[in-house]
């Protein structure tokens, strides 16, 4: 993933031009730096900062949180997250996707622990999303105190 730290996000899709070519559009969001999870709660991960984004699918000012499906964009998404958590053999871990927040569409958890080192977290799903629906990652861990997640990530990907 080269030299970047923190979160990222990814979203992609691609359709066809009046002309029948098809054309790339997406975002990839990140969080410049790691993000502290306290134990015990679902956190919905924030990303301050883009790659690209080429139909507005995100913003780093307003619902950071999130991944919105735009006009002319709605379709089936292969939709995944990655994670990977500070090194602590206490509790468990947890990753979640949430659409419009309420439907958990995927979700991985169980004591993923290794003694000094990090644990990493994947989970997908394939789902459909309309115009205005919108994705989040959920981050939960119980290892009694908080802990970062450090390189995570969030995607959707589709093709029309």
């Amino acid at each position: 993933m080269g030299s970047w730290t923190g979160v990222s996000s990814y979203a992609e899709a691609s359709s066809s031009s009046s002309s029948g070519a098809n054309i790339a559009m997406g975002a990839r969001a990140y969080n410049n730096a790691d993000l502290s999870v306290p134990t015990g709660v679902s956190t919905a991960l924030t990303f301050n900062s883009e790659l690209f984004d080429t139909h507005g699918f995100h913003s780093t000012s307003v619902n950071t949180n999130r991944l919105t499906v735009t006009a002319d964009c709605a379709g089936y998404y292969h939709i995944g997250v990655n994670i990977q958590w500070q090194a602590n053999t206490a509790g468990s871990r947890g990753i979640s996707i949430r659409v419009n927040g309420v439907t958990y569409i995927a979700n991985q958890g169980g004591n993923h622990l290794v003694a000094g080192g990090e644990c990493p977290m994947e989970v997908s799903t394939i789902y459909y999303l309309a115009v205005g629906d919108y994705v989040e990652t959920l981050a939960y861990q119980s290892s009694g105190g908080a802990l970062l997640a450090r390189y995570y990530g969030n995607y959707i990907v589709t093709g029309k």
